[in-house]
């Protein structure tokens, strides 16, 4: 593809198929996540939110302080970020709400495989998961108590999980079932 986005310190960065290019500095980044290139999110340190419109960021009412590391949205009326001491946050398109995790670890990285559940892995192995049906995030037993970084979910695949001292874990949910992928280096 060659739309792709991404942010670091204050900069938001954007590859269009042949080189990267600073488009603008806002805040102290963490994630971006976006329905188009005119409909970005952004997330950062003290609970920094920004909606980026393909030319400028404008600051968007966080209902939190706490560090966000990670946005991910299902469109643009559905969108969440995670960030220190179990913070999730969900955005109707408009405005963001804080959710109950019912975890204190930090939340590091949010995905989902389709419209119906979305995923989020934080420190200590923890990962929560959340369907359409229900109204709570649910803790899944894992294998590991290693810190999990990145989550990358399709519903033909399942769940790839990586952390840690080279972990890296597949779940399956139907039948339920682990997989330890851990790199040996």
């Amino acid at each position: 593809d060659d739309d792709i986005w991404a942010v670091g310190g204050s900069d938001v960065l954007h590859f269009a198929g042949e080189a990267w290019q600073r488009i603008v500095t806002c805040g102290d980044l963490t994630g971006v996540w976006g329905s188009s290139s005119r409909d970005l999110w952004l997330v950062g340190r003290r609970g920094q939110i920004f909606r980026f419109d393909g030319k400028s960021c404008t600051p968007a009412p966080s209902p939190t302080d706490a560090d966000l590391n990670d946005v991910w949205g299902l469109d643009s009326n559905t969108v969440y970020a995670v960030g220190s001491a179990g913070t999730i946050l969900r955005c109707d398109g408009d405005r963001w709400r804080e959710k109950l995790s019912n975890v204190t670890e930090n939340l590091n990285a949010v995905q989902g495989p389709d419209g119906d559940t979305v995923y989020i892995v934080g420190n200590g192995g923890v990962v929560l998961r959340r369907t359409q049906q229900g109204p709570i995030w649910e803790l899944i037993t894992t294998p590991t108590t290693e810190d999990l970084f990145d989550i990358w979910a399709t519903t033909e695949h399942g769940l790839y999980l990586v952390g840690s001292n080279n972990a890296v874990f597949r779940y399956r949910s139907s039948p339920e079932q682990w997989d330890d992928l851990t790199l040996s280096v």
